[in-house]
């Protein structure tokens, strides 16, 4: 399955599909199962974001799994362990995120993690390890909220469940019940 960029409709992989692809609406397709780090809009490396990961999961049938990678971006310090890593997982048939302990000494950018679910449907609650985290179900405009180095383009809106939280270096399960 293929969720469209622009408003989460849902395409069957293998298939042929014509879609309207305006000059302002370009055909964009995110797989299902995909997890996509995003940061506020910088405008250089000297340039620190909001401190919020953004992260959006696409509800799939499928497990995935992504190296998120850190380091100052201008020096060779990465070589002396000066990076951030951690591997983030999804498992669908466990509805659970897992952000994994983070490996050497480089200071994370990211404080918040800010957890954008699509494909969800109505998200009943999500934990992590014990503790219940308040979650929204909310119409998003994909282009202004959470893409914002786009800022042209339809405003279409798609349903998504959001949540933030404090963001650490241990290993942090997210359990998703929808």
């Amino acid at each position: 399955k293929w969720y469209s960029l622009f408003d989460d409709q849902v395409y069957e992989g293998g298939k042929t599909h014509i879609v309207e692809a305006p000059l302002e609406k370009l055909p964009v397709f995110i797989k299902e199962s995909a997890i996509i780090p995003m940061q506020s809009s910088v405008q250089n490396l000297k340039e620190k974001g909001d401190g919020v990961l953004y992260l959006h999961l696409y509800k799939g049938a499928g497990k995935t799994s992504f190296l998120l990678y850190e380091d100052d971006g201008t020096t060779f310090a990465y070589k002396n362990g000066q990076y951030a890593k951690r591997n983030i997982e999804y498992n669908p048939e466990q509805h659970t995120l897992t952000l994994q302990k983070t490996e050497g000494s480089y200071p994370s950018d990211f404080h918040k993690i800010k957890l954008i679910l699509h494909g969800f449907g109505t998200v009943k609650s999500v934990k992590a390890g014990t503790n219940n985290i308040s979650v929204s179900n909310e119409k998003m405009n994909m282009i202004t909220s959470e893409f914002p180095f786009m800022n042209y383009g339809p405003t279409d809106e798609v349903n998504v469940s959001t949540l933030e939280t404090d963001l650490n270096t241990d290993k942090t399960v997210f359990k998703i019940t929808y």
